[in-house]
């Protein structure tokens, strides 16, 4: 990641500081958001994306968000 993507990195990282157990992880040419093994979101390409479940997608898409799924298996996908 560039200099400034990496300014966004600590950016978030400083706003999740009352969090406890949060780690970050290289990754994809990002970086994955950890709370203690809990992976929840990604940071790329200068954008935050959280992880979402059944549970909680309608409350993220109801608040104005928008989705992107990605392929994990050829039968599985994940909601981000």
């Amino acid at each position: 990641m560039s200099a400034k993507n990496d300014g966004f990195k600590d950016f978030i990282l400083d706003q999740l500081t009352t969090l406890d157990g949060v780690a970050v992880q290289a990754m994809f040419g990002g970086y994955g958001l950890y709370q203690r093994v809990r992976f929840f979101g990604i940071i790329h390409k200068g954008r935050l994306y959280f992880k979402v479940t059944a549970i909680t997608i309608s409350r993220y898409e109801g608040a104005g968000h928008e989705t992107v799924s990605a392929q994990r298996q050829a039968d599985t996908q994940i909601i981000l």
